[in-house]
């Protein structure tokens, strides 16, 4: 059986698939990941980890998460990802993520598929200190249909 020449079309872009010798359809990434990390040490306080973009959507792709030693021992301290209107607004726009975690332990989120709406910030708070945070993911062109 012969070759069969594919190209893939997505409006102004044009690619060739393409078969790995084990014959999987090879892909890549839409973008490599960005990251941001923030030391949250103060409770109840916004910490932005991205700005919007003019015609762009932020993409979550993964989330690490670290609660030190200063979280209270009396309960877990909640922990709130969101979009906002701006970088230091604590009112949630909508919720991304909530979450809990106790004194000393770690948390990876991974992998995630989050798509953040176009013109909203990133934030996060938590309830108590520290929690040191990672957020990664990618800028991606907004669709206009």
């Amino acid at each position: 059986m012969g070759a069969i020449d594919v190209r893939i079309r997505s409006g102004d872009c044009v690619t060739f698939a393409k078969v790995s010798p084990q014959g999987a359809l090879a892909v890549s990434a839409v973008a490599f990941d960005d990251t941001a990390v923030n030391s949250m040490a103060v409770a109840n306080q916004a910490f932005n980890f991205y700005s919007p973009r003019p015609h762009f959507n932020f993409v979550i792709t993964g989330i690490l998460v670290f609660a030190n030693k200063d979280v209270g021992d009396a309960s877990s301290t909640v922990i709130e990802i969101y979009e906002a209107t701006s970088t230091t607004d604590t009112v949630v726009a909508r919720a991304l993520l909530t979450f809990g975690m106790g004194k000393l332990t770690s948390l990876p989120i991974v992998p995630l598929n989050l798509l953040v709406n176009e013109g909203f910030f990133v934030n996060a708070k938590a309830d108590d200190a520290i929690i040191v945070m990672t957020i990664m993911g990618y800028f991606a062109k907004t669709t206009v249909v």
